[in-house]
């Protein structure tokens, strides 16, 4: 029966969700940039299908086409987002903002509304792709996301770089690239949304 493992691999995920965002924390402490939890998200959605499959008696392909996609898209976001931080020099405004509005209780408020609710919403987005590694075989449908996964990759791969030159070329006007480039606005673009 697949459900005890799956149960068991959703434990285990869960735990190492929280422990992965709890050591980030420490990280933000010492950097005071809680833009890590964000640099963290993809990379942490792919580990979380990685303990699934060391859960797993064995392996299909749907699992291993479903983790090898999973991994390649968390590869190209966490390092988009990396190389982005790298490049600013500074925290992401958004946690900015609440770090001047709250002071010194961020540090204790970052933990439970900033990596503790990642890593509760990153466990609950890597469900699907737990039971895919899980799951014996594929099936049409699975067939059909994985394409669309693909080709949602290989936009915004196209697109980050695209964004970048444009956004060197021309300023951005209130947040839209004068251009029309808006699927490549954001990290979790529009294409990764489907």
């Amino acid at each position: 029966m697949i459900f005890a493992p799956i149960l068991f691999s959703l434990l285990v995920t869960l735990a190492l969700s929280m422990a992965i965002m709890t050591i980030a924390w420490l990280a933000s402490l010492a950097l005071r940039d809680a833009s890590i939890a964000d640099i963290l998200w993809g990379p942490g959605l792919a580990m979380m299908g990685w303990m699934a499959a060391c859960y797993s008696a064995r392996i299909g392909l749907t699992g291993w086409i479903s983790l090898g996609l999973a991994t390649i898209w968390a590869l190209r976001l966490g390092t988009y987002l990396l190389f982005r931080r790298l490049g600013s020099g500074r925290e992401d405004h958004r946690y900015t903002s609440i770090r001047s509005r709250f002071g010194p209780s961020f540090s204790l408020l970052s933990l439970v509304a900033v990596f503790w609710l990642q890593a509760l919403l990153l466990w609950i987005v890597s469900w699907p792709l737990q039971v895919a590694v899980l799951a014996q075989s594929g099936n049409t449908l699975a067939v059909a996301g994985w394409a669309l996964i693909l080709a949602c990759i290989i936009i915004e791969t196209v697109a980050r770089p695209i964004r970048i030159t444009s956004s060197v070329l021309a300023p951005s006007f209130h947040g839209r690239q004068p251009n029309g480039e808006w699927f490549a606005q954001k990290p979790n673009s529009d294409a990764t949304t489907f």
